[in-house]
């Protein structure tokens, strides 16, 4: 499985635009079939009186590549936003209002937004914030209704690496160990040795 990716990269290296756009649009072509999905979920919600005693949330491991130009294909071995920037969306009718929490956010984040949607509070192991607030109860059933989070920190970070399994069980690390770190609309990227420092107002392709 990893040879044939590793040749699929290969092969998408030299690509033109054509093929490039052929392949952008399959991606996205699966996308908008996930999202057909997420659609025929909330209709069966709905129907069955369940949406509003359910909170759905929708979100993705990682981004896709599209730019053989900087050598960018495919969704592993780097942490740059096109693989890392991805969705989180969370849907509750009457309780979660609409909008968009524009402060860094992590994965780690989700299990304790949704804890606190359960009215459960995180672990104290839990590393992640919050990324919604609680606001005003609803006049008609006094129940809580929530928005997002204003405020937030204003560090991020992301990491990555490969590990392989062994027989037997032992697992080695099989990919340079990287970190990225976000801070007030810069952008570092450790791996190995080398260091990328990025100004995401003026350079948001990296």
């Amino acid at each position: 499985h990893d040879e044939s990716l590793r040749s699929h990269r290969q092969n998408l290296l030299p690509a033109g635009p054509a093929d490039i756009a052929f392949v952008r649009h399959r991606y996205e072509a699966g996308i908008a079939a996930a999202d057909a999905e997420v659609g025929r979920l909330r209709e069966l919600l709905r129907s069955r009186g369940l949406e509003d005693r359910t909170v759905l949330a929708v979100t993705s491991d990682h981004g896709e590549g599209f730019d053989p130009g900087r050598g960018r294909l495919h969704h592993g071995g780097r942490l740059h936003d096109d693989l890392l920037h991805v969705p989180f969306v969370v849907a509750w009718p009457g309780r979660v209002e609409a909008g968009r929490v524009d402060s860094p956010a992590q994965s780690v984040d989700i299990p304790s937004t949704l804890l606190m949607l359960a009215g459960r509070p995180a672990p104290p192991s839990a590393r992640g914030r919050p990324l919604l607030a609680a606001g005003e109860a609803s006049p008609g059933d006094g129940r809580l209704r929530y928005r997002p989070a204003s405020e937030g920190d204003e560090m991020a970070l992301a990491e990555e690496s490969v590990w392989e399994v062994l027989p037997g069980g032992r697992r080695i690390m099989s990919s340079t160990h990287q970190v990225a770190g976000y801070f007030r609309g810069a952008k570092l990227i450790h791996a190995g040795s080398e260091d990328q420092l990025f100004d995401l107002e003026r350079d948001p392709l990296e």
